[in-house]
């Protein structure tokens, strides 16, 4: 068989695994090398942009408009879908006004959407101890 044709096989014969199981296996890996795993075909990007762990982090958007629209659609994407947040992580630089309201919208979607774990992390001030320049709010939310 041709070397081109094995790899055709190959991906055509794809194995199906659960969606759970790939969500499992995304939940391991950094935010980096889960979103990667997209490109493995469309049962791997549906797992990833449906997974009950959502990390948001301004760190990584060059702007502000690039992150909240991410942010905005992400969290459409659950509400729409009535799919449950396990854990939330939302890191914000509130130095950038943009991102105080934003902070707000987002917080209140998640509570709302019924989030389970939630912690938020504002950057407040430019210092050189991390502990200074950052505040954390951990917060285990419980249905009744």
């Amino acid at each position: 068989m041709e070397e081109g044709k094995a790899t055709e096989a190959a991906i055509a014969a794809e194995i199906q695994l659960p969606e759970a199981i790939i969500q499992r296996i995304q939940s391991l890996l950094s935010r980096k090398q889960a979103a990667q795993t997209t490109l493995l075909s469309k049962s791997w990007y549906r797992a990833w942009s449906t997974r009950p762990n959502l990390a948001l982090d301004t760190r990584d958007f060059r702007s502000p408009s690039s992150f909240s629209a991410f942010a905005a659609k992400a969290m459409e994407r659950y509400e729409e879908s009535d799919l449950n947040i396990e854990n939330l992580r939302l890191y914000l630089d509130v130095r950038n006004r943009e991102y105080k309201s934003l902070a707000t919208q987002l917080i209140i979607k998640a509570l709302k959407i019924g989030v389970l774990n939630l912690t938020v992390e504002f950057r407040v001030a430019d210092s050189v101890s991390p502990a200074a320049a950052a505040v954390v709010v951990e917060s285990r939310v419980e249905t009744v």
